[in-house]
């Protein structure tokens, strides 16, 4: 699938995705995060009692992080992009980390700079990141 493939579908009211990256907008305010600044991207599974939540952290290399929840409206469409712009990530990197039902299964789906999960874990989580 070609970048602009998927174009009109791309932008919402909180969230516009473009090839340099996306866009998170909420009242007057907005910020722009490139995915050239992306350092590492995590999949991971939120237990909430009856059910999982699938997230993604991603870390940037100013120190600031987001994360995104598949309960949150884009959430198919942030995810598309993201093996548009980081082909190393599986295409099934969510069934993958299904199972077993209420763990975590942190995964990490890339890193800039090539690291062990626990390398880039102890880097992004152990810092003070802007979420």
């Amino acid at each position: 699938m070609g970048k602009d493939n998927i174009g009109v579908d791309r932008d919402l009211d909180w969230l516009k995705i473009f090839d340099q990256g996306f866009e998170i907008r909420g009242g007057k305010d907005s910020h722009l995060y490139r995915w050239t600044d992306v350092e590492a991207i995590f999949g991971f599974k939120l237990d909430l009692i009856t059910t999982d939540e699938i997230c993604l952290d991603l870390f940037f290399i100013d120190q600031k992080s987001i994360r995104f929840s598949e309960s949150m409206p884009g959430w198919n469409m942030f995810n598309a992009s993201l093996f548009l712009y980081f082909s190393a990530i599986p295409e099934t990197w969510e069934n993958e980390i299904v199972k077993p039902p209420f763990e975590t299964n942190l995964t990490l789906l890339y890193d800039r700079k090539n690291r062990s999960i626990l390398d880039a874990e102890t880097a992004c989580y152990n810092q003070t990141h802007g979420k």
